[in-house]
């Protein structure tokens, strides 16, 4: 089965040479700019993790390899480890290029891709002859090209010539690879082979569109304006242009700006707002903010969620005031909740606790902002702190809270671990709905381990005797 190039292409957003790289180390590592980063690693995102790591690459904050060997060891996303292990080889981790040598050796042609490509971005001299007998004789086109980068990358000028060979060959399956390839290696030599690939590829021809726009996104780095403009373009509908967008990276802001306030395709704005949020700082906050505003709701929800990602302390105001605002739309304000959730700062905590006990809702016990609330309380149990935890104990513990509400809190502080909501829970047991009593015994089971049913003398004498601290050492406190 032929490779996904999009899924090959997603993995060397990590590996590129891009042109912000310079911008990244620039910015030093004991900045707020790195912090921010390792946050945008926490994000659960296929898109935005790869993205991120492309831009830790090249940092040598210490704070970098114990972040990435975290989600290394944690992701269950195989491509996502690859991604890590690329970054741990530069730090010398033998653990990486253990597995790294494993893939190499895979009958897995994706394996291979992945493991030849980290060891050629980060010129593994010491795996030098496998990645020659990779070249010469691996017969799957996508792995033999991204030998040839490998090698190129080493400084084997035959890799350098097999893609410029091949980067005009129509008939081969990997040209809009080669393509990429010669961009991220950004000799001069190749800048006219990537302008004629370009330029002779018509906009309208839709069976040659993937090729157009891997050359443009080579050519974008060397800064074709022309080139970044039609990536832009054909973002909104390509998913190959929008990781291309996110490797060329902080070059494309301005073009997505451009989109996202001027063009009059909603698609078009839509894409534009959630790169931006993936690639932008704080010269991006405003005009997603503005954004929020869009007469269209998938562009408004889009610029809310991409707030989020930006993982900006500015983004939090905007946000808040769309969250708590009884007057609007209640989808977007999901949006911002959700956003919230992903910023986690405690300057969150405010406005979700405001949804949360009803004071920023119109009519606290209608279905559609029950949902609202519930929404977040998980943003406020994501957050996990001492001040995050209290209102969404108080709320639970409050029997004019209604009552679908209270069930659906009994079941977020459990799933969650939300270890300081037990006390409260146990209270629970005294009331007399015995609906809201199976579901606290059903959250204590959970959270701790033990199941005495809505027995509230039973519960009552755990916490006394204090045995739960034993059962709860992965509770967070």
């Amino acid at each position: 089965m032929r490779l996904s190039l999009l899924l090959l292409l997603l993995f060397f957003t990590l590996l590129c040479n891009f042109s912000f790289c310079d911008e990244e180390k620039g910015k030093g590592s004991g900045s707020e700019h790195i912090e921010i980063l390792l946050r945008k690693l926490e994000i659960d995102d296929y898109v935005v993790r790869s993205a991120t790591l492309n831009r830790l690459f090249y940092s040598d904050d210490k704070r970098i390899p114990a972040a990435v060997e975290k989600v290394f060891k944690s992701t269950s996303d195989e491509d996502c480890r690859y991604w890590c292990a690329c970054l741990l080889l530069k730090t010398g981790s033998e653990e990486a290029k253990k597995f790294l040598l494993k893939g190499l050796r895979s009958e897995s042609e994706r394996h291979r891709y992945h493991a030849i490509a980290a060891f050629g971005r980060a010129k593994e001299k010491s795996v030098l002859d496998e990645l020659k007998e990779a070249f010469k004789h691996d017969p799957v086109p996508q792995v033999k090209t991204v030998a040839a980068y490998a090698l190129a990358n080493l400084q084997v000028e035959e890799g350098y010539q097999f893609l410029k060979e091949k980067v005009k060959d129509h008939s081969w399956l990997s040209q809009d690879m080669a393509a990429v390839l010669l961009g991220w290696l950004k000799r001069d030599d190749s800048k006219t082979l990537l302008e004629e690939l370009f330029k002779s590829i018509p906009s309208t021809d839709v069976d040659r569109k993937g090729i157009k726009i891997c050359a443009a996104w080579g050519l974008a780095h060397f800064g074709s304006e022309e080139a970044k403009l039609y990536l832009v373009e054909a973002g909104h509908d390509s998913l190959t242009a929008q990781v291309g967008i996110c490797e060329v990276g902080e070059p494309m802001i301005e073009p997505l700006l451009k989109v996202l306030k001027e063009n009059s395709s909603a698609s078009a704005r839509r894409n534009a707002a959630t790169l931006l949020g993936i690639l932008g700082n704080a010269e991006v906050i405003a005009p997603l903010a503005a954004a929020l505003k869009d007469p269209t709701y998938s562009v408004a929800t889009a610029a809310a969620i991409a707030l989020g990602y930006t993982m900006h302390k500015n983004a939090v105001e905007p946000l808040a005031s769309l969250a708590t605002n009884p007057e609007a739309n209640t989808i977007l304000r999901h949006s911002a909740v959700k956003a919230l959730a992903i910023l986690r700062l405690d300057s969150c905590i405010e406005p979700l606790t405001k949804l949360l006990d009803g004071s920023a809702c119109k009519k606290k016990d209608d279905k559609s902002q029950i949902s609202l609330r519930e929404n977040a309380a998980s943003a406020l149990a994501k957050i996990g702190s001492e001040d995050a935890v209290k209102p969404l104990c108080a709320v639970l513990s409050n029997k004019e809270t209604p009552l679908a509400l209270r069930k659906s809190l009994c079941w977020t502080v459990a799933e969650y671990r939300i270890s300081a909501a037990v006390p409260t829970l146990v209270e629970i047991l005294k009331e007399e709905d015995p609906e809201i009593k199976k579901y606290a015994a059903s959250a204590l089971r959970v959270l701790c381990g033990k199941d005495y049913g809505t027995d509230y003398e039973k519960w009552k004498s755990f916490l006394e005797d204090g045995s739960q601290k034993s059962l709860l050492p992965f509770i967070r406190k």
